[in-house]
């Protein structure tokens, strides 16, 4: 384990960039739930020192006035979608300058402590992209237990499917993602809609293969990250929650195999399909 000197500390947090993005329905209980966990996610992130900006999709004024009181930098969202307004925070982040940019939830609240872990290779010269790894390892596998049953489920489904496909061991699912403000472009100029994938949650994933198929330095880097209770609590058994869960796995699966089979001629993927 690293231990870090407060001034240590403090060098992370002051280059780093955190990017997001909030959009919380009024008198929605989902969106009450989740709008409490971003609101602890920012305060927290803005007393470390973080840069944070936010793009926000409608939700009410009181949660907007309240998360800039907090530091965050709020910027209404220009363009609707999942993936535009993604794309607008991460280029807000990249024009703070700061040498660090990171993409995280706002709901994750309690990954805010582990952050740090996935910024010092890359102060350090030692990584391009940083993907935390959550996962617990048992004698079986790998393992999500805090995690609600459909959400767990879909996790370790969606990483076997990029394992094995990549023989990469990252834990792709996992949202959050750390790179060098250098390598911001893989992100900005990435554009599902010129590939029929959506533009949803691949927009964070895809760009992560490329650096790799470009030979950057994508390592993972394990985290002490515990899902909230509350919002464990609260999705178990959601229908609703269920279903997303569902089309993100089917948007992320088709996505990054189509990608890596049209980029990557001599993939697994391609030779198994030659065989069949």
């Amino acid at each position: 384990m690293t231990y870090l000197t407060q001034r240590e500390k403090q060098e992370i947090y002051d280059n780093t960039a955190i990017a997001t993005t909030t959009f919380y329905k009024p008198n929605s209980e989902i969106g009450l739930n989740r709008q409490i966990l971003a609101e602890k996610m920012i305060k927290n992130a803005t007393n470390l020192g973080y840069a944070i900006i936010v793009v926000d999709g409608g939700s009410s004024e009181e949660f907007l006035r309240k998360i800039e009181r907090y530091g965050a930098k709020v910027f209404e969202e220009t363009e609707r979608g999942m993936s535009p307004s993604r794309r607008q925070s991460i280029r807000g982040a990249y024009d703070t300058g700061r040498l660090v940019q990171s993409w995280i939830e706002p709901e994750k609240e309690g990954y805010i402590k582990e952050l740090e872990k996935t910024v010092i290779p890359i102060l350090g010269g030692e990584a391009d992209l940083v993907v935390p790894d959550a996962r617990i390892k048992t004698p079986q596998g790998y393992s999500l237990p805090h995690y609600p049953t459909s959400q767990r489920n879909e996790e370790l489904y969606g990483n076997d499917c990029w394992r094995e496909l990549t023989s990469m061991d990252l834990d792709i699912w996992r949202g959050p993602k750390t790179w060098r403000k250098e390598e911001s472009s893989y992100f900005l100029d990435y554009d599902g809609r010129e590939m029929s994938y959506g533009d949803k949650w691949e927009s964070i994933v895809i760009p992560v293969m490329k650096m790799a198929l470009d030979g950057k330095r994508v390592i993972g880097v394990e985290v002490d990250y515990m899902h909230p209770k509350e919002q464990t609590k609260f999705e178990e058994g959601n229908f609703k929650i269920t279903l997303k869960r569902l089309d993100q796995l089917t948007n992320l699966v088709p996505a990054f195999t189509d990608y890596w089979e049209k980029y990557y001629p001599t993939s697994k993927l391609r030779k198994m399909r030659e065989t069949v």
